[in-house]
């Protein structure tokens, strides 16, 4: 994962702000933590389309937006549901953004894998369009060989030599 800035890490990053808005403006009551839900949801969709660059600024993108609306709250008597939403969204992105890296190393894994089957397929077809008028040759040898002795029986025996050189 590459942490520059691009188009799709933008574009998570404006996700990820909107979706902390969303967040704090449905969920969001003077007791309540906002629903954090959203967030996370958003932010493992971003990692799956846009990928784990994307889905880290996403992250980032929404928990600095619900500080700065004030949505988590801040009394003593914060109630152990709000506790347990809170640690969700703290614990739980950075998991899914891991998920989403994972996602991406695959891929890529998979992509390279291909390339090389694709280049020794293409190695071996070489090897096989070269050796294919040298193996004519000796069948026709071996043809002409049998032609003289009379003896067709023994073309597959001559025959069956030429490509184990």
């Amino acid at each position: 994962m590459s942490v520059r800035i691009d188009l799709r890490s933008l574009l998570g990053a404006a996700i990820g702000a909107i979706a902390g808005l969303v967040s704090v403006l449905f969920g969001h009551t003077s007791e309540n933590a906002p629903l954090t839900v959203i967030a996370v949801l958003t932010i493992a969709l971003v990692g799956l389309g846009l990928g784990a660059a994307a889905s880290l600024y996403a992250y980032i993108a929404a928990s600095v937006t619900m500080v700065f609306a004030n949505a988590f709250p801040a009394g003593a008597g914060t109630p152990v549901s709000e506790l347990i939403r809170i640690a969700a969204f703290v614990v739980g992105c950075p998991f899914v953004i891991l998920l989403a890296l994972r996602a991406e190393r695959e891929r890529t894994a998979l992509r390279e894998a291909r390339g090389t089957a694709e280049v020794q397929i293409a190695e071996a077809q070489r090897l096989a369009l070269g050796m294919y008028s040298t193996g004519m040759k000796a069948h026709a040898r071996a043809l002409k060989r049998a032609d003289e002795a009379g003896d067709y029986k023994a073309v597959p025996a001559l025959t069956e030599n030429i490509w184990k050189r």
